[in-house]
Protein backbone atom coordinates (compact mmCIF):
# COMPACT_ATOMS: atom_id res chain seq x y z
CA UNK A 1 0.00 0.00 0.00
CA UNK A 2 1.19 3.53 -0.66
CA UNK A 3 1.27 6.16 2.04
CA UNK A 4 2.37 9.64 2.97
CA UNK A 5 4.54 10.93 5.78
CA UNK A 6 3.10 10.67 9.30
CA UNK A 7 1.92 14.04 10.64
CA UNK A 8 2.21 12.80 14.21
CA UNK A 9 2.80 9.54 16.02
CA UNK A 10 -0.52 8.25 17.45
CA UNK A 11 -0.02 7.78 21.21
CA UNK A 12 -1.24 4.20 21.36
CA UNK A 13 0.83 2.05 23.74
CA UNK A 14 2.17 -1.13 22.21
CA UNK A 15 2.20 0.11 18.60
CA UNK A 16 4.82 1.89 16.52
CA UNK A 17 3.46 3.78 13.51
CA UNK A 18 5.38 3.23 10.28
CA UNK A 19 3.45 5.36 7.82
CA UNK A 20 0.10 7.00 7.34
CA UNK A 21 -2.22 5.13 4.96
CA UNK A 22 -5.15 7.52 4.95
CA UNK A 23 -7.35 9.98 6.83
CA UNK A 24 -11.14 10.05 7.02
CA UNK A 25 -12.84 10.51 10.38
CA UNK A 26 -9.69 9.14 11.90
CA UNK A 27 -6.15 8.28 10.89
CA UNK A 28 -5.19 4.89 9.45
CA UNK A 29 -1.59 3.77 9.92
CA UNK A 30 0.57 0.87 8.96
CA UNK A 31 2.04 0.01 12.34
CA UNK A 32 4.11 -2.60 14.12
CA UNK A 33 3.00 -4.37 17.27
CA UNK A 34 5.79 -3.78 19.79
CA UNK A 35 5.49 -7.19 21.42
CA UNK A 36 5.25 -9.51 18.42
CA UNK A 37 6.78 -7.34 15.72
CA UNK A 38 3.79 -8.13 13.48
CA UNK A 39 2.53 -5.55 11.00
CA UNK A 40 -1.01 -4.31 11.64
CA UNK A 41 -3.40 -1.68 10.35
CA UNK A 42 -3.94 0.76 13.21
CA UNK A 43 -7.03 2.98 13.05
CA UNK A 44 -7.24 5.89 15.49
CA UNK A 45 -10.25 8.19 15.99
CA UNK A 46 -10.47 11.40 18.03
CA UNK A 47 -13.02 11.76 20.80
CA UNK A 48 -15.81 13.26 18.67
CA UNK A 49 -15.92 10.18 16.44
CA UNK A 50 -15.05 7.56 19.08
CA UNK A 51 -18.63 6.48 19.74
CA UNK A 52 -19.46 5.97 16.07
CA UNK A 53 -16.19 4.09 15.51
CA UNK A 54 -16.79 1.83 18.50
CA UNK A 55 -20.27 1.00 17.28
CA UNK A 56 -18.83 0.01 13.89
CA UNK A 57 -15.88 -2.01 15.12
CA UNK A 58 -17.15 -3.78 18.25
CA UNK A 59 -19.55 -6.23 16.52
CA UNK A 60 -16.87 -7.18 13.97
CA UNK A 61 -14.40 -8.00 16.74
CA UNK A 62 -16.16 -11.33 17.32
CA UNK A 63 -16.00 -12.36 13.65
CA UNK A 64 -14.04 -15.50 12.83
CA UNK A 65 -14.18 -16.16 9.10
CA UNK A 66 -11.30 -16.84 6.67
CA UNK A 67 -12.54 -14.14 4.28
CA UNK A 68 -12.98 -11.32 6.81
CA UNK A 69 -10.18 -9.12 8.16
CA UNK A 70 -9.62 -9.91 11.85
CA UNK A 71 -9.89 -7.28 14.58
CA UNK A 72 -6.86 -7.97 16.76
CA UNK A 73 -7.38 -5.39 19.50
CA UNK A 74 -9.44 -2.33 20.27
CA UNK A 75 -9.56 0.14 23.12
CA UNK A 76 -9.27 3.74 24.25
CA UNK A 77 -6.29 5.87 25.21
CA UNK A 78 -6.18 9.56 26.08
CA UNK A 79 -9.60 10.26 24.59
CA UNK A 80 -8.97 8.32 21.38
CA UNK A 81 -10.56 5.08 20.25
CA UNK A 82 -8.30 2.70 18.35
CA UNK A 83 -8.39 -0.71 16.77
CA UNK A 84 -5.64 -2.89 15.35
CA UNK A 85 -6.55 -5.01 12.33
CA UNK A 86 -4.92 -7.87 10.51
CA UNK A 87 -2.63 -6.38 7.86
CA UNK A 88 -3.07 -7.52 4.26
CA UNK A 89 -0.83 -5.67 1.86
CA UNK A 90 -2.84 -5.39 -1.36
CA UNK A 91 -6.40 -5.27 -2.64
CA UNK A 92 -8.41 -6.36 -5.66
CA UNK A 93 -7.98 -2.90 -7.19
CA UNK A 94 -4.23 -3.56 -7.40
CA UNK A 95 -4.91 -6.76 -9.33
CA UNK A 96 -7.38 -4.97 -11.63
CA UNK A 97 -4.67 -2.52 -12.69
CA UNK A 98 -3.33 -5.38 -14.82
CA UNK A 99 -6.73 -5.72 -16.54
CA UNK A 100 -9.88 -7.82 -15.99
CA UNK A 101 -9.48 -11.00 -13.95
CA UNK A 102 -9.82 -14.47 -15.52
CA UNK A 103 -13.21 -16.13 -15.12
CA UNK A 104 -11.93 -18.73 -12.66
CA UNK A 105 -10.48 -16.05 -10.36
CA UNK A 106 -13.65 -13.94 -10.50
CA UNK A 107 -15.73 -16.98 -9.56
CA UNK A 108 -13.33 -17.91 -6.77
CA UNK A 109 -13.39 -14.39 -5.31
CA UNK A 110 -17.17 -14.13 -5.64
CA UNK A 111 -17.67 -17.44 -3.82
CA UNK A 112 -15.43 -16.29 -0.97
CA UNK A 113 -17.23 -12.95 -0.78
CA UNK A 114 -20.63 -14.65 -0.81
CA UNK A 115 -19.57 -16.91 2.05
CA UNK A 116 -18.31 -13.95 4.10
CA UNK A 117 -21.53 -12.00 3.41
CA UNK A 118 -23.67 -14.89 4.57
CA UNK A 119 -21.60 -15.25 7.75
CA UNK A 120 -21.82 -11.53 8.53
CA UNK A 121 -25.53 -11.29 7.69
CA UNK A 122 -26.28 -14.14 10.09
CA UNK A 123 -24.84 -11.85 12.78
CA UNK A 124 -26.76 -8.77 11.69
CA UNK A 125 -23.87 -7.09 9.85
CA UNK A 126 -23.22 -6.03 6.25
CA UNK A 127 -20.09 -4.61 4.59
CA UNK A 128 -19.96 -0.88 3.98
CA UNK A 129 -18.36 -1.50 0.59
CA UNK A 130 -17.92 -4.37 -1.86
CA UNK A 131 -15.64 -2.46 -4.21
CA UNK A 132 -12.25 -3.78 -5.38
CA UNK A 133 -10.60 -1.11 -3.20
CA UNK A 134 -12.17 -2.56 -0.05
CA UNK A 135 -11.52 -6.27 -0.64
CA UNK A 136 -8.01 -7.28 0.28
CA UNK A 137 -5.80 -10.15 -0.89
CA UNK A 138 -3.31 -12.15 1.14
CA UNK A 139 -0.03 -13.37 -0.33
CA UNK A 140 -1.93 -16.56 -1.22
CA UNK A 141 -4.64 -14.51 -3.01
CA UNK A 142 -7.25 -15.20 -0.33
CA UNK A 143 -9.85 -12.38 -0.48
CA UNK A 144 -10.76 -10.65 2.78
CA UNK A 145 -13.55 -8.16 3.47
CA UNK A 146 -13.31 -5.29 5.95
CA UNK A 147 -15.41 -2.48 7.43
CA UNK A 148 -18.88 -3.72 8.40
CA UNK A 149 -21.85 -1.94 9.93
CA UNK A 150 -25.06 -3.06 11.57
CA UNK A 151 -27.72 -4.00 9.03
CA UNK A 152 -30.18 -1.42 10.33
CA UNK A 153 -27.73 1.46 9.74
CA UNK A 154 -26.59 0.55 6.22
CA UNK A 155 -27.95 2.90 3.58
CA UNK A 156 -28.30 5.77 6.03
CA UNK A 157 -25.76 8.59 6.34
CA UNK A 158 -22.84 8.14 6.70
CA UNK A 159 -23.15 4.49 5.59
CA UNK A 160 -24.24 5.11 1.99
CA UNK A 161 -23.27 2.83 -0.94
CA UNK A 162 -22.13 4.40 -4.24
CA UNK A 163 -25.05 4.97 -6.68
CA UNK A 164 -23.60 2.54 -9.24
CA UNK A 165 -23.72 -0.28 -6.67
CA UNK A 166 -27.28 0.26 -5.42
CA UNK A 167 -29.91 -2.16 -6.75
CA UNK A 168 -33.08 -0.63 -8.22
CA UNK A 169 -35.28 -1.42 -5.23
CA UNK A 170 -32.90 0.44 -2.91
CA UNK A 171 -32.93 3.50 -5.15
CA UNK A 172 -36.71 3.44 -4.63
CA UNK A 173 -36.37 3.15 -0.85
CA UNK A 174 -36.52 -0.59 -0.14
CA UNK A 175 -34.51 -2.47 2.51
CA UNK A 176 -30.78 -2.20 1.80
CA UNK A 177 -29.80 -5.46 3.50
CA UNK A 178 -32.07 -8.18 2.11
CA UNK A 179 -30.38 -11.26 0.72
CA UNK A 180 -31.49 -10.25 -2.78
CA UNK A 181 -29.63 -6.95 -2.34
CA UNK A 182 -26.47 -8.77 -1.27
CA UNK A 183 -26.70 -11.09 -4.28
CA UNK A 184 -26.97 -7.97 -6.46
CA UNK A 185 -23.91 -6.44 -4.79
CA UNK A 186 -21.89 -9.59 -5.53
CA UNK A 187 -23.06 -9.39 -9.14
CA UNK A 188 -21.91 -5.76 -9.42
CA UNK A 189 -18.52 -6.73 -8.01
CA UNK A 190 -18.24 -9.64 -10.44
CA UNK A 191 -19.04 -7.39 -13.40
CA UNK A 192 -16.28 -4.98 -12.41
CA UNK A 193 -13.78 -7.81 -11.99
CA UNK A 194 -14.73 -9.32 -15.35
CA UNK A 195 -14.62 -6.06 -17.30
CA UNK A 196 -12.58 -3.58 -15.21
CA UNK A 197 -15.60 -1.21 -15.42
CA UNK A 198 -18.58 -0.64 -13.14
CA UNK A 199 -21.86 -1.97 -14.53
CA UNK A 200 -23.78 1.32 -14.51
CA UNK A 201 -21.07 3.96 -14.75
CA UNK A 202 -22.27 7.36 -16.07
CA UNK A 203 -21.21 11.01 -16.03
CA UNK A 204 -23.26 11.95 -12.96
CA UNK A 205 -24.94 10.35 -9.96
CA UNK A 206 -28.38 11.12 -11.43
CA UNK A 207 -27.50 9.50 -14.77
CA UNK A 208 -26.06 6.51 -12.93
CA UNK A 209 -29.27 6.03 -10.96
CA UNK A 210 -31.35 6.22 -14.14
CA UNK A 211 -29.22 3.46 -15.65
CA UNK A 212 -29.61 1.39 -12.47
CA UNK A 213 -33.38 1.76 -12.65
CA UNK A 214 -34.01 1.23 -16.36
CA UNK A 215 -31.02 -0.36 -18.13
CA UNK A 216 -29.04 -3.56 -18.01
CA UNK A 217 -25.29 -3.26 -18.44
CA UNK A 218 -23.63 -4.29 -21.66
CA UNK A 219 -22.92 -8.04 -21.48
CA UNK A 220 -19.55 -8.64 -19.87
CA UNK A 221 -18.41 -10.83 -22.78
CA UNK A 222 -18.97 -7.90 -25.17
CA UNK A 223 -16.77 -5.66 -23.02
CA UNK A 224 -14.18 -8.41 -22.49
CA UNK A 225 -14.30 -11.18 -25.12
CA UNK A 226 -12.43 -13.54 -22.76
CA UNK A 227 -15.47 -13.77 -20.46
CA UNK A 228 -17.39 -17.02 -20.82
CA UNK A 229 -21.05 -16.72 -21.82
CA UNK A 230 -22.25 -18.91 -18.93
CA UNK A 231 -20.45 -16.89 -16.27
CA UNK A 232 -21.74 -13.70 -17.86
CA UNK A 233 -25.28 -15.09 -17.66
CA UNK A 234 -24.75 -15.87 -13.96
CA UNK A 235 -23.52 -12.32 -13.37
CA UNK A 236 -26.51 -10.82 -15.20
CA UNK A 237 -28.91 -12.95 -13.16
CA UNK A 238 -27.43 -11.38 -10.01
CA UNK A 239 -28.05 -7.93 -11.53
CA UNK A 240 -31.67 -8.60 -12.49
CA UNK A 241 -33.96 -5.61 -11.89
CA UNK A 242 -36.54 -7.71 -10.06
CA UNK A 243 -35.21 -9.25 -6.81
CA UNK A 244 -37.21 -12.46 -7.39
CA UNK A 245 -35.32 -13.01 -10.66
CA UNK A 246 -31.94 -13.15 -8.89
CA UNK A 247 -30.51 -16.17 -7.10
CA UNK A 248 -32.73 -17.10 -4.19
CA UNK A 249 -29.96 -16.77 -1.60
CA UNK A 250 -26.23 -16.22 -1.16
CA UNK A 251 -25.80 -19.97 -0.66
CA UNK A 252 -27.66 -20.61 -3.93
CA UNK A 253 -25.31 -18.17 -5.68
CA UNK A 254 -22.14 -19.69 -4.22
CA UNK A 255 -23.36 -23.17 -5.20
CA UNK A 256 -23.82 -22.01 -8.80
CA UNK A 257 -20.35 -20.40 -8.78
CA UNK A 258 -18.58 -23.58 -7.65
CA UNK A 259 -18.12 -25.16 -11.11
CA UNK A 260 -16.62 -21.92 -12.48
CA UNK A 261 -14.26 -21.55 -9.51
CA UNK A 262 -12.80 -25.03 -9.94
CA UNK A 263 -12.51 -25.13 -13.73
Amino acid sequence: MGGVSIPEQPPIPGYEAIRLLGINRGAVYLARHSGSGALVVLKVWHTEFAGHARDLVAPSARFNHPNIIRVLEMGEFEGRFFCALEYVGRCLADWLQEGPLPDVEVARVARAVGSALQYARDQGMVPLSLAPTSIFLTDEDVPKLSDFCASETFGRPPNLPPPALMPPECVLGADNTSEAVLVYRVGALMYELLTATRPFAADSAAATLMRVLYEMPEPAWQVNPKVGRHLDALCRKCLAKEPKERYASLRDLTDHLEPFASS
